[in-house]
This record gives structure tokens, sequence and C-alpha cells, in this order.
């Protein structure tokens, strides 16, 4: 799919494939792209409804889309920043904080011992229209995750 943005067109494709998050990025370059950033909601929405429609193809569930994002070090409690301030894209392209949703409790960086916290960013997906995605959260709603955690099922690359 392709969107508007003020740099010019960026193009984005979701994928398919249990990774961790920097295979997924891995992943990513092999396409001569980046993990995507979400300039804004339309995209947001746009790449979780792509990822609902990949995700029914291989038999549905609970899916997450990894995100180009990335914790900045200034924020690593729940409270140490805004919602919205807590994350910077790495795409190169994405701008702004539009792009970003967080659900009520989110982000709240969960600590596991010998992971760390929670540094990367997911999307979730839902089966259909009003029905909950994973943990009770809406379809578009983004969540910080374990980078290393391989139960995100899809990546979003993008590129100009």
């Amino acid at each position: 799919m392709t969107f508007n943005r003020p740099q010019g067109t960026w193009c984005v494709k979701v994928f398919y494939g249990n990774a961790a998050k920097y295979t997924a990025d891995n992943l990513c370059q092999a396409q001569g792209a980046v993990l995507t950033g979400l300039q804004d909601a339309n995209e947001r929405i746009q790449i979780a409804n792509a990822g609902r429609t990949l995700n029914a193809q291989y038999g549905g569930g609970f899916a997450e889309i990894w995100v180009g994002a990335t914790r900045k070090a200034s924020c690593p409690q729940r409270t140490s920043c805004s919602p919205n301030d807590t994350f910077q894209w790495t795409d190169g392209q994405t701008t702004g904080t539009s792009g970003f949703y967080f659900p009520g409790v989110e982000p709240n960086n969960f600590f596991i011992s010998g992971w760390g916290g929670q540094d990367c960013l997911e999307l979730h997906t839902s089966v259909a229209d009003g029905v909950a995605a994973r943990y009770g959260y809406s379809h578009g709603d983004l969540d910080d995750q374990h980078c290393q955690q391989t139960e995100v099922i899809m990546y979003a690359c993008g590129k100009l």
C-alpha cells in the first residue's frame, strides 16, 4: 500500500512470519526497506487492516505486527514521559506523534528477568471489527513489547 507523506510516497507491505524485532529489521532490509513507522491514525489502521487480512490467510487468531520504533532512553518508566512521547520512530521518514495510539495502561515497560524492559513496539490486530485483539485491546492499538519476543507473527516494511 502507499501513503502520501511530506517526504514523498511511502510504500508499505505487511509480511507474515514469527520473528523477533531484530530479525524483522533484517528481513525488511533484505527487501530494501525498514520496519515502518506510523505517520498518522490512517496509516496505523490501514496497516492493522492489512495485517488482519494476511493473518486470516494463515488461520486467524491473535496477531501483532512489528513496527519501527524504539523506547527513548529518557523514558524508562511508564510515568517518565507521556505515552505519545515514550517512543521514537526509527525508519528515518516518520515524523511527529500522530501515529501513536496506546490503550490506557500502555506503554507499561513490563520487566522480565533476563529479558529486561519492553523497548520495541507492536501493532495489535483483531480477527474482525468489534472483536477484541490480544489482552482485550482494540484493533490498531499499539503496545510496547520485548524486542526478542518471537510470538509477533507479522512485520510491516516501508520504503520511499
